[in-house]
């Protein structure tokens, strides 16, 4: 272990804890006296010493010994290789991002061709999402709501007054579009 001092080590274990952005806390630690130039190496150091974060040759190190019994043939499917992602995903403790490069390189250097994963295609949705969703709903089961009820109804969500209006735009646009005599000139003019 080197030298680090008490105030060094807590502000990267409180800093790593509490999800703070490694550049905040070498900015914390440059904060303390540390040279520009050493602050890289003293944070990894840190992070090494109280095995804070795998490094990348542990990771390497620990995905080897996770997949040796692994064998990637033609058998091989791409439901077997996600199952197997998620699992050296929880012994890593890591993301699925990183759980699948961390076996990208194992598989690179063993000399094996992983089976690619194809994603399915998600079926668009027509229609409206999130706020404006959220309001449409509440229209939807009051049919009647005037605009300033509506407005409360967004203030005791949080919800800005934009979102309103442009709810209010949208209702009252599918008011007119469905009025028949709307309908009739369009199939008029077709």
């Amino acid at each position: 272990m080197s030298d680090y001092t008490e105030e060094q080590i807590e502000i990267v274990v409180n800093g790593i804890e509490n999800k703070v952005k490694d550049d905040d806390i070498l900015m914390q630690l440059f904060q303390t006296g540390v040279a520009f130039s050493s602050l890289r190496s003293l944070f990894n150091g840190i992070l090494a010493d109280k095995e804070l974060r795998m490094t990348s040759k542990d990771r390497k190190s620990k995905t080897a010994d996770f997949l040796t019994d692994f064998i990637v043939d033609a058998e091989t499917s791409a439901s077997d290789l996600v199952a197997k992602i998620g699992a050296l995903q929880d012994e890593l403790k890591c993301s699925t991002t990183q759980a699948a490069a961390s076996m990208r390189t194992w598989a690179k250097s063993a000399g094996m061709t992983l089976p690619k994963v194809v994603k399915e295609k998600v079926a668009k949705r027509v229609g409206f999402s999130g706020i404006i969703q959220t309001l449409l709903d509440h229209v939807m089961e009051n049919k009647s709501i005037t605009r300033k009820e509506l407005k409360a109804y967004a203030d005791a969500n949080n919800i800005k007054g934009t979102y309103v209006t442009t709810v209010i735009n949208i209702v009252n646009f599918a008011k007119k579009f469905n009025e028949p005599e709307v309908e009739e000139e369009m199939e008029e003019a077709a």
